[in-house]
């Protein structure tokens, strides 16, 4: 898939919402996950900044769900938790 056409999805608002969602979801996991997770402070201050503010991670989580054609906006919600849950340590930090 194009760089244009991922970018593309990344901006479709209603594929946005259902990354926002997602995102939610795979905070409120990691926020109960236990401290000896790997990354675990990275990912629980990850978890906490979105939770607090989606729409400024909205962005990120959208783009990087959709590079490379993984998320599209014909994705199920299970692809795109999935593609969340595999993104969350890039974007916070802790690889």
């Amino acid at each position: 898939m194009a760089y244009s056409s991922d970018y593309s999805n990344s901006q479709d608002v209603t594929l946005q919402s259902r990354v926002r969602m997602s995102m939610l979801v795979q905070a409120a996991a990691i926020s109960s996950e236990v401290n000896t997770t790997a990354n675990h402070v990275s990912r629980s201050t990850l978890a906490t900044k979105v939770s607090n503010s989606p729409d400024t991670w909205v962005q990120p989580f959208s783009q990087t769900a959709c590079a490379g054609g993984t998320v599209t906006i014909a994705s199920i919600d299970s692809v795109i938790d999935a593609r969340i849950s595999a993104v969350w340590n890039l974007l916070s930090g802790g690889l």
